[in-house]
């Protein structure tokens, strides 16, 4: 197999990214990302920096503390408190700003969260009107900040090794718990519950992917009640999670909630 068909390989792609990210010195990252940027205010601990190509009316305090605010009561509302967040949240206009800050990885995608080096990134995001398009998806802005924190917080918890492993092998826990905490999915609900209330096992997409994740998170903690610690520390058989998924929601016993 040649090196390209290697790298096809989501496994492989992520690996080789932490790896990079891993060995990269936060300080250098930190200053790299800040390149281009204004530091524009500290809230809550996250210390925004906006890039210079944003207008003077989108970098006003007012609706950067509203989003930030908004955001952190979302997490207060699922019991995630945090005395301090200190981490650095950078915002670019451009695509081709995005593009050469997040290394050319995953750029269509607008939210990222690196919190072994302490940052935050998010792209293309209307500060004054608190939205962000995100794989073609149109989001609160503050809906995405939660979620992004959440893996803060998901990282502290955990530590390096443990939230690595769950990022590389378990990602749709890592994904699913932030988008719960976060409240809300930004994806086609209807249309992915459908597919998988009929089981259709060749049409995964990235959707999906992030969709199986909440479900799965929403049913096991809300539905079931289990804790957060169970949560984490539990191994499930996803065929055998998602089957108890679907005849619960056959039988009326279960509803998935995206609010």
């Amino acid at each position: 197999m040649t090196v390209k068909g290697i790298l096809r390989y989501k496994f492989v792609r992520q690996t080789l990214y932490f790896i990079i990210l891993i060995f990269s010195i936060e300080p250098i990252m930190n200053w790299y990302l800040r390149i281009g940027t204004n530091f524009e205010l500290s809230s809550h601990g996250i210390n925004i920096y906006i890039s210079k190509s944003y207008t003077k009316e989108e970098k006003d305090s007012v609706y950067i503390r509203h989003i930030v605010d908004e955001a952190i009561q979302r997490l207060k509302g699922k019991n995630i408190t945090e005395s301090g967040w200190n981490i650095n949240a950078y915002f670019y206009y451009t695509n081709d700003e995005w593009d050469r800050k997040s290394l050319y990885y995953m750029t269509d995608n607008h939210a990222k969260t690196h919190a072994y080096l302490n940052f935050m990134m998010y792209c293309s995001a209307s500060l004054v009107e608190n939205k962000i398009s995100n794989y073609g998806s149109i989001r609160d802005l503050s809906e995405t900040m939660a979620h992004e924190l959440t893996h803060v917080y998901e990282y502290k918890k955990l530590g390096f090794l443990k939230y690595l492993y769950n990022r590389v092998l378990c990602d749709w826990k890592i994904e699913g718990f932030s988008d719960y905490i976060a409240g809300r999915t930004n994806i086609k609900v209807s249309e992915e519950m459908n597919k998988f209330e009929n089981n259709y096992p060749d049409s995964s997409t990235f959707y999906t992917d992030y969709f199986l994740g909440h479900l799965r998170t929403d049913y096991l903690i809300r539905h079931k009640g289990i804790s957060e610690d169970e949560y984490w520390n539990s191994y499930y058989d996803i065929d055998k999670l998602d089957n108890e998924i679907r005849q619960a929601i056959k039988n009326n016993e279960y509803k998935f909630e995206n609010f």
